[in-house]
């Protein structure tokens, strides 16, 4: 069940509610992984997940290779409506948290991942990178 919200005194516009809040981009950066068969995701990594944006779309077949966890895992997905099919695209209806890099980019790509260097910022850094690049400054 989701969590219960403060109970606010002034009304909240359904606009300000529908839109997702944005953090600044220079703190987190958004991810994208592209594929064939429309695979075409956007993702945030925080708090140590990866989180798949609403509205990313998967690829809408597997490969014969496609591990077991990841047929799995897709086909919940879609079983509990995070993965919703629309006019022949599979996309995320709400933003979902990964347990792992490579479990998001096995959903998103329909194969076996490796998600730390597959999702990229749009200047192409990877998310190993990143994560290092982390780490380091925090070392600082």
């Amino acid at each position: 069940s989701p969590p219960e919200l403060p109970v606010s005194p002034t009304p909240i516009s359904p606009a300000s509610i529908s839109q997702p809040q944005t953090i600044e981009s220079s703190e987190v950066p958004l991810f994208l992984l592209r594929g064939p068969d429309g695979a075409d995701a956007k993702a945030e990594f925080k708090n140590g997940s990866l989180v798949i944006l609403t509205d990313s779309f998967v690829r809408h077949t597997t490969v014969s290779s496609c591990p077991e966890s990841v047929l799995k895992l897709r086909q919940e997905l879609l079983n509990s409506g995070v993965l919703i099919q629309q006019q022949g695209r599979i996309s995320f209806s709400r933003a979902y948290a990964t347990t792992t890099p490579s479990a998001a980019a096995g959903i998103v790509l329909g194969r076996a991942a490796n998600g730390w260097i597959e999702w990229k910022t749009a200047q192409g850094q990877t998310l190993e990178g990143y994560k290092q690049n982390l780490a380091a400054s925090a070392h600082r």
